[in-house]
């Protein structure tokens, strides 16, 4: 009996050190830093692309670059090697990372002014705090956004959403399948 109550317990505590283990996981991100992010933004710069957004976590360094009519293969390889040969140079990260650079995709993250700006005449869907608005952005300005609105628990279809940035927790260009075969 005394040996199945300890099985239970040490099952226990290793089911809470797993539980921990994935908790520390998902909130810990490493904040980039400053000198990282320059040396991003500027070998960006050079190349003619614009910087759209940059995650790190520690070990995967996410760069996202956009230009007027797209990013192609071509662009991220370009941009990516030479980025990488100067991170190294530099020894600017300590240790192994993997280094990935993309588009922002068709279904981007905003996540500032600049970005709903571009975003004007999109759909997109914004998380606020205990709800959701999926509508069309119709315009963007530096305290706030106005949705007319499509989907949304608390306005009617049809209806104009002004939001402020501060309420949003979540932003994403959104398209629908139709969108995507009409072009």
């Amino acid at each position: 009996m005394l040996h199945h109550k300890i099985i239970k317990i040490f099952i226990y505590e290793k089911y809470i050190e797993v539980y921990l283990t994935i908790i520390i996981i998902i909130f810990m991100k490493e904040k980039l830093p400053e000198e990282i992010y320059n040396l991003i933004f500027k070998t960006v710069s050079e190349m003619g692309v614009e910087l759209y957004d940059v995650e790190y976590d520690g070990k995967n360094l996410r760069v996202y670059i956009d230009m007027p009519g797209g990013v192609t293969i071509n662009i991220c390889e370009e941009v990516s090697n030479l980025l990488s040969l100067r991170l190294d140079a530099l020894d600017l990260i300590p240790h192994s990372y993997i280094l990935e650079v993309s588009s922002p995709g068709i279904e981007r993250k905003l996540k500032n002014v600049e970005h709903f700006k571009k975003a004007v005449g999109k759909k997109v869907m914004i998380q606020r705090e205990n709800d959701y608005i999926y509508g069309e952005l119709i315009n963007a300005n530096d305290q706030q956004i106005t949705l007319k609105v499509l989907e949304a628990p608390n306005f009617k279809s049809g209806e104009l959403a002004v939001i402020n940035y501060s309420e949003v927790k979540k932003a994403e260009v959104k398209v629908t399948t139709r969108e995507l075969f009409q072009k």
